[in-house]
């Protein structure tokens, strides 16, 4: 059986109404029903589920998809684990075993050694409960019974021990070698792992023991210890406690990273739920792209040491995907880190401020530079900063560009944007027989009605600078203005008193059938009403090539896009009364003027 037989069995047996009302709270509006989202904050119910189609749509954050996807969002797990998660919570067993016909010895592998992760977390929990000084260690450190519980602590005195007790649950020793509990030497000796030591389990965001952590109870070294690699773990992919933060995502705006396991700990006790932990390792590409998808701001909660500041240096080596905001906060209390500030005295508030003041990675490094660049008299020094803050700029995504541009201009005689690399001349597009694709300037596939309406904001933005956060705002809210990155080079050609690029436009299209809009916002004292004007117009081309682009699918496919198209008919009756009232409220001043 494959992934599309098990989603079959989900349709034919399951209500989507039934999956989703396990995890939120709905409210039953004639055939439908609605939710606050689960994907996003909100205080207005804008998550919908069609019955009849077995499918759900939030009007707020576009999140959309059957029972299946539901699970897999709401669970951050891949396919096979919502299915597995549905199959448990809804008692279907061939589900199950549609995925155990499947013959793959690495999956098989995979589920043994998931199997003794679990049997020996269970044990060392066990181990734990019944250790007076175990339990006492931890309470010391202000860790609670419960949190002992929720995290699922453990403790191991003889590693011997879990080794025979796993013996006894039948696993072999070449198995429990594979799940990193004991080392097999040359001479064929079997050594425990972890001895004399609290357990840390760690879960995947599935919920799957996959590794352990050991911390010793005494002054011993090494003081901290993780399980090695293994078929299930690999440290730089997974982050410690991002089981147990995904399920709080949706009422925080931002995802904490710490260093450690103990911390994440802690905060999750003192109410700070979204923080994880990396395991033994700095933040990695792998860890940013497991974070991506919940769309977040990511906050690194470093010490305000040495070793905390050279740990954010390495994060300008990453490639940060586009839709992260990752940003950095430091400790400014010597000797403290966020396990110990948390536990004292207005601990939760202390670290919130800390979080508060944390900066963007890349305004981090590109301040630290501008504010050498600026203390020095020496020109070398001066060529040198200069240099790296360019080096620091070429990392940033072009969607973020402009703003950083502003930001070093403000604050040096530094003009960033004549190096970045998508611009071009007109004679160098003149002269050059074929343009490459990363410096087309609009995609020839957008209609001509659509380019004139680019050239007019170009016309207004050259003319009137206030309305350049205008012009921010469409490149947020219109998807084919930012996937053609026309804004960024419409604002950079203004920063830099240029024209070039409204030349460009000139000589590439031909009359602009907005002119009368563009005169008018230029001419008259309504200039705010006319341009809010020229956004709705671009707005309404935006919904129209997305309901041209629906409307062209074949006949059968578009039930998944009914309640996507009836939001974009709503938002574009929304948009054309707005229109109208803007065109009314001009026309009442003009008379008044009269």
């Amino acid at each position: 059986m494959y992934f599309s037989d098990a989603g079959q069995i989900v349709k034919d047996r399951l209500n989507i109404v039934d999956v989703i009302a396990s995890y939120i709270k709905l409210d039953n509006r004639g055939k439908d029903y609605s939710a606050l989202c689960p994907f996003h904050k909100e205080k207005t119910p804008s998550f919908h589920i069609n019955e009849a189609d077995q499918y759900f749509y939030c009007f707020g954050c576009h999140e959309s998809g059957d029972a299946i996807s539901f699970v897999m969002k709401i669970e951050s797990v891949a396919f096979r684990d919502a299915v597995e998660i549905i199959a448990k919570r809804f008692h279907i067993p061939e589900l199950l075993t549609s995925f155990a016909m499947v013959e793959d010895n690495s999956l098989k592998e995979k589920e043994l050694v998931y199997n003794i992760n679990r049997e020996a977390a269970l044990f060392f929990h066990k181990n734990l409960m019944e250790s007076k000084s175990a339990v006492e260690y931890l309470n010391n450190r202000s860790i609670s019974n419960e949190t002992i519980k929720k995290f699922g602590l453990g403790y191991v005195s003889d590693g011997n021990s879990v080794v025979m007790y796993l013996k006894d649950k039948g696993f072999s020793t070449a198995m429990i070698e594979k799940a990193g509990i004991v080392k097999l030497k040359d001479d064929g000796k079997i050594v425990p792992y972890f001895f004399n030591r609290i357990i840390v389990p760690v879960q995947n965001s599935a919920g799957k023991v996959i590794a352990f952590g050991g911390r010793v109870l005494d002054k011993s070294l090494p003081k901290y210890l993780n399980s090695p690699e293994t078929p299930v773990f690999s440290k730089k992919r997974e982050l410690f406690g991002l089981n147990h933060a995904k399920r709080h995502m949706s009422q925080n705006s931002y995802i904490i990273v710490t260093e450690g396991y103990f911390d994440v700990i802690a905060l999750h006790q003192g109410g700070i739920n979204t923080a994880v932990a990396s395991l033994g390792t700095a933040i990695t590409d792998d860890h940013l792209t497991l974070l991506a998808k919940f769309r977040k701001k990511v906050i690194l909660l470093l010490d305000g040491d040495n070793a905390g500041r050279k740990a954010i240096e390495k994060t300008l080596e990453l490639n940060i995907p586009e839709n992260i905001d990752l940003e950095a906060a430091f400790i400014p209390f010597e000797g403290e880190d966020p396990d110990s500030i948390i536990n004292s005295d207005n601990g939760r508030e202390k670290i919130l401020k800390v979080v508060d003041s944390a900066l963007p990675v890349y305004q981090y490094f590109i301040d630290k530079e501008l504010k050498a660049y600026n203390l020095s008299v020496n020109v070398e020094d001066k060529t040198r900063h200069e240099a790296e803050i360019r080096r620091i700029f070429d990392k940033i995504p072009p969607s973020k560009k402009s703003a950083y541009s502003r930001h070093v201009k403000a604050n040096a005689d530094i003009f960033l944007t004549k190096n970045v690399k998508w611009q071009s001349t007109v004679r160098e597009r003149s002269n050059a027989r074929k343009v490459p694709e990363t410096q087309i300037l609009v995609s020839q596939d957008l209609t001509k009605k659509f380019h004139a309406v680019l050239k007019a904001v170009c016309s207004v933005i050259m003319v009137e600078p206030s309305y350049v956060k205008a012009i921010e705002e469409i490149e947020n809210s219109v998807q084919i203005v930012k996937e053609n990155g026309f804004v960024g080079k419409l604002i950079d050609s203004y920063y830099r008193d240029s024209t070039e690029i409204f030349g460009e436009i000139s000589a590439m299209f031909g009359e602009n059938i907005f002119k009368d809009d563009i005169f008018a916002a230029l001419e008259t004292p309504e200039k705010d009403a006319y341009f809010k004007i020229l956004v709705i117009k671009i707005k309404l081309l935006d919904i129209a090539e997305k309901i041209n682009r629906i409307s062209k699918f074949p006949e059968g496919t578009k039930v998944p896009f009914t309640v996507e198209l009836k939001y974009l008919y709503d938002e574009r009756k929304k948009l054309q009364i707005e229109m109208a009232n803007l065109k009314s409220c001009i026309n009442v001043k003009s008379q008044e003027s009269v």
